[in-house]
């Protein structure tokens, strides 16, 4: 019985073993269909984040801003973006995003570019930084690592369309430069040239009429040549027969014909 059990115990290892290694030769199924892209597989792991909106509307009590407010009613108090960031961890949010300047024109951090910041509120005496503030509690704890890469490579994404811009710029100056030089030289050609062209073509317009002028003056006058050689036959057609109604001219005209027939 112990023999059959080791036996059986062995049989069942190998059994094992070669299922194991049929498995590790068996090759994947080819993707079918439309695959995510690697950029895709990233964004889905970001999976949940935290979307903060905070400006001078969160203390008028209204949902959209004009840009009329003034800088000193942002006025937070219990202001804590430490214990923002430890709520969104503990809901299991991996990243943040701060809506730093909405379409109403209020910075969240002190510009340069503008007067219309915190700088110019009399929070903390125009020495606030909510960007900053957040950014800097976010990066103590885990919660925008991957945010941040994210970031960076957008960043990377912003640089390269910044340098695409710096060629296009560059490109746009030479197409321009050489623009300018087609420019100088359509008006360093002959004005006149135009106008030389459009008297030639008149010109021959003109010879061509003549040409036809005179060809219809000849047609008339060998129209009214023939026409009076007509005339004439006609004339003496009538004077032919008028003579033969003369009775010895017909009888001599007879005998010329019957004389033409014999001969």
């Amino acid at each position: 019985m112990r023999k059959a059990m080791e036996k059986f115990k062995f049989l069942f290892v190998v059994l094992i073993v070669g299922c194991l290694s049929a498995c590790q030769n068996v090759t994947p199924p080819a993707a079918y269909g439309p695959t995510p892209s690697a950029r895709q597989l990233e964004w889905h792991e970001t999976e949940y984040y935290a979307f903060v909106h905070f400006t001078t509307t969160t203390f008028r009590d209204v949902e959209w801003g004009y840009g009329d407010a003034d800088p000193d009613e942002f006025q937070p108090t219990n202001y804590n973006p430490g214990q923002w960031v430890e709520v969104m961890k503990a809901a299991g949010m991996k990243g943040v995003i701060l809506t730093a300047k909405h379409h109403d024109g209020f910075c969240l951090w002190p510009s340069k570019l503008t007067d219309y910041s915190v700088a110019n509120s009399a929070w903390r005496e125009g020495k606030g930084d909510v960007v900053g503030d957040l950014a800097k509690e976010a990066q103590k704890g885990d919660i925008l690592k991957q945010g941040k890469a994210l970031y960076n490579k957008a960043m990377q994404n912003v640089r390269a369309i910044i340098e695409q811009n710096k060629q296009l710029i560059k490109e746009k100056g030479r197409l321009t430069e050489e623009n300018d030089v087609l420019r100088k030289r359509i008006a360093s050609m002959d004005e006149n040239a135009i106008s030389r062209l459009r008297d030639k073509k008149d010109a021959e317009i003109k010879e061509l009429q003549e040409q036809l002028g005179k060809a219809k003056s000849e047609a008339v006058h060998s129209g009214k040549k023939a026409y009076s050689e007509h005339q004439r036959a006609e004339n003496a057609e009538s004077q032919v027969r008028e003579m033969l109604d003369i009775p010895e001219i017909k009888k001599i005209w007879d005998c010329i014909q019957q004389n033409k027939k014999a001969f």
